[in-house]
């Protein structure tokens, strides 16, 4: 980092008054060392404290909201607690109802006493009445009729065991007075900046902004100033881009000659024959490599569309000439299951098919580090210990990123470089989303695009209900009677545990209850928290067949391959985007028996009470699963997502694997994408210092990748190059365009698993 961002990540949160070492263990836990990990930590909602909110009317019931009450009785001692009853000043009345009140709280809610609560309005109606509570809310004394509202919104950032809200935000109060006193160098050239803003101001509106004259919902990627750190974010990608896009065009590439005669070697001990759509995508692909220019092509098509069999066949081609293939996977799991299936096309070749992941023991890797080295292994299967630092290869050829959204602009280049120094590697993308072509045109620059718009021979589309989620136990005794008939199934649920925030069971929850209700089956449960060992073990006996149901979060969205699961059950899917649906869906369908899918939505709220706005998200989950029950066609979804979202978040949300970004995503950020990537033009040929900056303040990985480069001499490349490719507009096979350079991000979006 450079200038005032150094001087920020250098400043230590311990330097905060009032921050003693538990205070600071309790951050470090968050990822907030200094300064400037709390300048960059945006909160992820808000709290509108602004104003009083009328019992009769609440915004919403799901919004908390400041309510002016009077209290009119004693208080009521229950089991677990606490109840008063209360009135506002229109003579409304609700309850207020504490867990474990402070003692402090009881013996100053006296009869006639004005306090100021701030809480969810929970209201029931029964035989005609309406009933209010308001349950363990904040509250604030007034006295003398003195009320002091904050002028700005409150924000909410993520916590950790210990550390409150409150707590967090006064700490993080005194870092934005520091930077309202020291802003940070602004990089960004007036003459480039539309939203006219200075990263300072924005980074301070964004954690305070002001309320909307209606009190309406605000939202963080709909703030002007949200969208100004975002576009900085972009145009440095863009930078990076450019600087590998250069580095790799400043060498030739080795070039891999098509032997015929071992493809038809292959496809001679296949089960099947490809489809026509495989077999063009791979010759497009072999005509690229060809050359001794780098190849950069993505691929794309629907779930179960066959692109690790287009990844073999071109892998094969790699080691029948002599060189190294390597394929980077987000997960062990899926490089596990990479590894398998790339095993059993070239067992009958003799190939071996080597993996390497993080979690292997010293033995192993030096063997694997001793085969790469020597070059007598020539396919790799990996995580990021693909390009770990003592990793050597004789002949790295071909590079192919799978999930490619999943991996940074760093990652890729590590792998790339990885290469012997004096030449490039081919690099190919690939992921399991299609892309709608209007997209394409938006998201990838000098970059081919090839689709696999056929699925394989044999496969029944899957059958999709749309239930409700009280119909569970309906359900759960289906389950008993596919699984009794040979079959085994995944259950889906959003969260990993409960979560006070949202209303949803979550998978340890739903693991039990399976297990309780379906005693004479075998349930097995994968998530996230779980050590390597343990996913990898629960995987291997599902895929064995040794359980009959698999309890996951969406981890499983991608890779996983288990032909005899044909039930797949969607735990509060009205809280999943469409792209994250179909991926989910396509678990199963994956063997020639009939699969089904059964997404689980909540039950509507009620008209009689709920808000326009609670009405209108519910009426849009409705939407999207409908448009799954009637469609398992993954580009006719993906073209649907987008009409309704418009970009919407087409790479789903993820629990694993590298974010490319802090804040934009490509998709949401999408008509941003022409005005930075030409910011990025115009800095990268003619303001190299410029260049720099940006990319150490947003992506200081890849500067250290490129550090021994001169971006000069990849400026004037990248110039000659972008000017022959980047405004190009393909007219001719739809499998190939181009458009504004891009590798999409899911993670995670801001919002995770909540609907859009």
């Amino acid at each position: 980092m450079l200038g005032q961002d150094a001087q920020y990540a250098n400043m230590s949160v311990s330097s905060i008054n009032g921050v003693a070492e538990q205070t600071c263990k309790k951050l470090d836990k968050l990822g907030l060392f200094t300064f400037y990990d709390l300048i960059f930590n945006l909160p992820f909602r808000y709290e509108d404290r602004t104003y009083i909110q009328a019992l009769k009317q609440p915004r919403s019931i799901e919004d908390p909201c400041n309510v002016l009450l009077t209290i009119t009785s004693e208080p009521v001692e229950r089991r677990k607690t606490v109840e008063f009853s209360a009135c506002d000043h229109e003579g409304t009345k609700c309850k207020i109802i504490f867990f474990h009140a402070a003692p402090f709280i009881i013996e100053n809610l006296k009869i006639g006493t004005t306090v100021l609560a701030w809480g969810k309005i929970k209201i029931s109606v029964f035989n005609g009445y309406t009933n209010r509570s308001i349950v363990h809310p904040q509250i604030d004394f007034i006295n003398e009729g003195m009320i002091s509202l904050p002028l700005k919104l409150s924000p909410v950032y993520h916590l950790t065991a210990g550390l409150k809200q409150t707590r967090l935000r006064k700490i993080t109060e005194q870092v934005l007075q520091h930077l309202a006193n020291h802003p940070l160098q602004e990089i960004l050239p007036v003459s480039l900046n539309p939203f006219r803003l200075t990263l300072s101001e924005a980074l301070l509106d964004v954690h305070n902004p002001l309320p909307k004259a209606d009190h309406s919902e605000v939202l963080l990627p709909n703030l002007n100033s949200f969208k100004r750190i975002c576009f900085e974010e972009l145009v440095a990608y863009m930078l990076c881009i450019m600087s590998l896009r250069a580095q790799q065009k400043s060498k030739n590439a080795t070039p891999i000659e098509l032997k015929e005669e071992t493809h038809q070697k292959l496809l001679s001990t296949l089960p099947f024959t490809p489809t026509a759509a495989q077999d063009r995508v791979f010759h497009e692909i072999m005509q690229d490599c060809g050359t001794d220019n780098a190849m950069n092509r993505l691929v794309h098509g629907d779930v179960g569309s066959g692109k690790t069999l287009v990844a073999a066949m071109v892998m094969l081609q790699v080691a029948a000439n002599g060189y190294q293939a390597a394929l980077l996977a987000p997960t062990e799991l899926l490089a596990q299951q990479h590894q398998q299936k790339l095993g059993q096309f070239f067992a009958p070749l003799g190939i071996e098919v080597a993996l390497i992941t993080g979690s292997m023991k010293k033995k192993e890797r030096d063997t694997v580090f001793a085969q790469a080295e020597s070059g007598s292994v020539k396919i790799f299967v990996g995580t990021h210990a693909l390009f770990q630092k003592n990793i050597h290869y004789q002949h790295l050829a071909l590079v192919i990123i799978d999930e490619q959204h999943r991996f940074g602009v760093d990652q890729r280049e590590a792998l790339l470089n990885k290469a012997p120094p004096e030449l490039s590697a081919h690099e190919l993308l690939m992921t399991a989303t299609p892309i709608p072509r209007s997209l394409q045109q938006a998201l990838f620059a000098d970059t081919a695009v090839s689709t696999i718009d056929m699925l394989p021979q044999g496969r029944s589309p899957i059958i999709t209900a749309v239930l409700s989620q009280s119909r569970d136990r309906e359900v759960i005794e289906r389950l008993r009677y596919f699984c009794s008939q040979g079959n085994q199934a995944y259950w889906v649920c959003p969260l990993i545990e409960e979560n006070e925030v949202l209303d949803a069971t979550s998978a340890k929850e739903r693991y039990q209850t399976l297990n309780a209700l379906l005693p004479e089956l075998r349930i097995g449960l994968l998530h996230a928290q779980l050590k390597e060992k343990e996913k990898n073990d629960t995987m291997r006996q599902f895929m064995s067949g040794e359980l009959n149901i698999l309890v996951a979060t969406t981890i499983i969205e991608v890779g996983v391959d288990v032909p005899n699961a044909t039930v797949m059950v969607i735990e509060s899917a009205d809280r999943l985007g469409l792209a994250q649906l179909h991926q989910l869906r396509g678990r199963v369908g994956r063997g020639n028996k009939q699969s089904f899918c059964l997404l689980l939505h909540r039950d509507p709220p009620d008209p009689n009470i709920a808000t326009p706005v609670e009405m209108e998200r519910f009426d849009r989950a409705m939407a999207r699963m409908q448009i799954m029950r009637t469609s398992t066609n993954g580009f006719e979804i993906a073209n649907e997502d987008l009409r309704m979202r418009g970009a919407g978040e087409f790479f789903g949300t993820n629990q694993t694997g590298k974010e490319n970004f802090r804040f934009a995503d490509f998709n949401r950020d999408c008509f941003m994408l022409p005005q930075a990537k030409d910011a990025a033009k115009k800095l990268f040929g003619i303001d190299q210092a410029t260049t720099k900056k940006l990319i150490w303040r947003w992506f200081p990985a890849v500067l250290d990748e490129i550090q021994h480069q001169h971006l000069d001499s990849l400026a004037q490349e990248s110039t000659s190059v972008s000017a022959n490719t980047s405004d190009s507009a393909d007219t001719n096979d739809s499998s190939t365009s181009a458009g504004a350079e891009a590798s999409a991000n899911a993670a995670e979006s801001a919002s995770t698993t909540t609907p859009n």
